[in-house]
């Protein structure tokens, strides 16, 4: 019984990541240069770490997954799953290199001395006489540390990366060691800003961060009867932390642990040990647009759209679609199948120094989400790495999968990225899954009797697709639907998905996007005016003849054309301003009979709020003044009405507000 609920525990807070890398900007076939060592501690006898500190390197009692001996050649193994799973889930943009130092190092403690109980600067010690020790055990060896991108440890004993609280009502190993990555950043909030990083190499260079995994995530867990064991693996793991350095922030509410995004991505507990931890799926689109994996095709108007499994090639670029919200809000849909390319599942193990490969037609008893007894060793590769999403594929169903749609909300991620937060708030997810089903159950916890169980982490009602079940789903998507189309501010957002095809690896839906003069944009393209989709147009009669003008961004530059899509001012390109265009600008109108600047726009930078005045016969429009926030703004220009001034409203990256009228104050 406590092996069907392990799925329902929550990944531990904070423990896989110490802060989110930034952003890297990555090349076509770059590769990841990783170095990785194994430690071990001065042998212990507590029950409350697992093990006795050392590496187990007997050879395996049974097959089991991620089994000892846990020795050099045991850890690469794991890099070759990594390096097939990022050669496919990246379309063979990202390769990883990896390197396993083979003598083992012991550190001069105790496990539990480097567990962080009060904060982890007790894990960041640890790391930093690992790297030195190594330096001493390798400095005429040829080890050159400055050829790494990526610095990994590999410790002895089991990873503190599932709380088990819910199921036993108590940590059994408090002193277990966390699996967390550190950049630079976090290193410095442990030792001051003045770190620079270990030196090594006589200080020729210094390393600058650390993956910490555990040697393996199997465990007994006392229960009534005798011990249980746990069988994870430590693949998702490393995959997931190798994600956090090319710069993905943790996708499930940090705050809380609890899952946000299910297994319909990586960065979430629920991917990282979807199929116990053997293979998490592909990321999801917003991650691999992130990454500069994939480019998203913007799609305005009424289309109808083909739509390709993920997954069904290997090289290229996914297909995946982005409707526009608005500056910073939009949709990201893909179509997800676990078996894109129809041929079942294939799994490869390294056992005993020997390749076995399995083969699965469907959810087996022993190979499933819940139970993978069937596969033992490490799991070098699968076939296809959906295969792991939400899903059933038995006898009765065949749930494979269907179109996903993906909320972002970039002020959000903005705001909150730093912090590494983006999905800390249920109500407010920066990357979000519309749920097909209607019911926003990913993230929450039900009772085993309550209708809402087993759709917690996610389930395959969740899909878009024709045939869905579920009682409230009509195989359309849009303002009134339930989930609807809505921005998060609940203003219409002129989206409707509509018509999706029965699941499969090729599918098709219908897609209309924007009112009328959000349409006018594929006029603009052919016109050759600028437009590089950076927002939605709006419309705003500017100049109070009683007709509207077409407002739009491009880049940091605003742009406006009359109702017959002819520049509005006095040039050729229908450029009102050249900066101010951060975000889409605001309209106002003043009711005051005295104000020199009746009507205009209000144009967002980086940290200035820019009112612009057009005046007939100019080239660009005049500035009438200019507010400095003093701090960043991370949201478009919002209205309020109020009279006689009207005000307008913008967030900044502190988490305040600044409100500004049309004439001269500011709060």
């Amino acid at each position: 019984a406590l092996y069907a609920l392990s799925f329902s525990q929550r990944l531990s807070h904070p423990l896989r990541v110490a802060e989110s890398a930034k952003r890297q900007s990555l090349a076509a076939n770059d590769t990841l240069n990783i170095l990785a060592i194994m430690v071990q501690f001065q042998e212990d006898n507590t029950d409350l770490t697992s093990g006795n500190g050392k590496f187990d390197l007997a050879p395996a009692s049974e097959p089991i997954i991620d089994p000892p001996p846990y020795d050099s050649a045991y850890f690469y193994d794991h890099f070759i799953f990594a390096q097939n799973y990022f050669a496919k889930a990246s379309n063979g943009k990202q390769h990883i290199k990896a390197t396993v130092l083979g003598d083992t190092i012991t550190l001069s403690k105790q496990m539990k001395a480097y567990a962080p109980l009060n904060g982890n600067l007790p894990l960041a010690q640890m790391i930093e006489e690992a790297w030195q020790k190594a330096d001493s055990m390798y400095v005429n060896r040829g080890i050159a540390f400055q050829n790494y991108d990526l610095f990994v440890i590999f410790h002895a004993g089991v990873g503190k990366d599932v709380d088990l609280r819910g199921t036993l009502g108590y940590d059994p190993t408090p002193y277990d060691l966390p699996s967390l990555y550190f950049n630079l950043a976090a290193f410095k909030n442990l030792f001051g800003n003045d770190f620079s990083g270990i030196p090594v190499q006589n200080s020729a260079f210094s390393i600058q961060n650390t993956v910490v995994l555990p040697s393996t995530e199997v465990r007994k867990i006392p229960g009534v009867g005798g011990d249980f064991t746990l069988k994870l693996g430590i693949n998702g793991l490393l995959v997931a932390s190798i994600a956090s350095h090319l710069g993905l922030p943790d996708l499930f509410d940090t705050k809380t642990g609890r899952t946000a995004i299910g297994r319909f991505g990586l960065m979430d507990g629920q991917a990282i040990f979807s199929f116990s931890g053997i293979c998490p799926p592909e990321p999801s689109a917003w991650e691999k647009v992130y990454l500069g994996w994939t480019t998203p095709i913007v799609v305005y108007g009424d289309t109808t759209l083909s739509a390709p499994a993920v997954g069904l090639y290997q090289s290229g670029n996914d297909t995946v679609y982005r409707i526009p919200i608005g500056a910073k809000e939009y949709f990201l849909v893909e179509n997800r199948q676990r078996d894109a390319k129809e041929d079942d599942q294939t799994v490869t193990m390294k056992w005993n120094g020997n390749l076995i490969t399995k083969t699965f037609t469907k959810d087996e008893d022993f190979y499933s989400n819940t139970n993978i007894d069937s596969v033992y060793g490490v799991v070098i590769n699968v076939d296809e790495l959906d295969w792991s999403l939400p899903g059933l594929v038995n006898d009765n169903n065949d749930y494979k999968g269907g179109i996903l749609i993906w909320h972002i909300d970039e002020t959000i991620i903005e705001k909150n990225l730093a912090a590494n937060a983006i999905n800390a708030d249920p109500l407010k997810r920066g990357v979000d899954v519309e749920e097909a089903d209607g019911s926003q159950d990913i993230g929450q916890t039900y009772d085993f009797i309550s209708p809402g169980s087993g759709s917690e982490d996610g389930w395959p009602l969740d899909y878009w697709f024709s045939g869905n079940i579920a009682p409230v789903y009509k195989n359309e998507f849009s303002e009134t639907t339930h989930p609807n189309s809505l921005s998060n501010s609940l203003a219409k957002s002129h989206v409707t998905l509509k018509n999706f095809s029965a699941s499969s690896p090729h599918m098709t839906f219908e897609a209309g996007v924007g009112n009328a003069s959000i349409q006018l944009v594929k006029v603009i393209k052919r016109n050759n005016l600028k437009l590089d989709n950076n927002d939605a147009p709006m419309a705003v009669d500017l100049n109070g003849d009683g007709s509207e003008e077409l407002i739009y961004t491009s880049g940091d530059s605003i742009y406006a054309l009359k109702h017959d899509l002819t520049p509005y001012l006095n040039n050729t390109s229908g450029l009102f301003a050249p900066f101010g265009g951060k975000f889409q600008p605001a309209f106002y109108k003043s009711s005051d009979a005295g104000s020199s600047f009746p009507r205009g726009l209000i144009g967002a930078g980086d940290s200035s709020l820019y009112f612009f005045n057009p005046s007939d016969g100019a080239a660009i429009a005049n500035i009438n003044r200019v507010i400095n926030v003093g701090d960043r703004i991370t949201t478009p220009v919002t209205a309020r009405d109020i009279p006689p001034l009207g005000q307008f409203v913008v967030g900044t990256t502190s988490g305040r507000y600044v409100a500004a009228d049309t004439v001269a104050r500011s709060s």
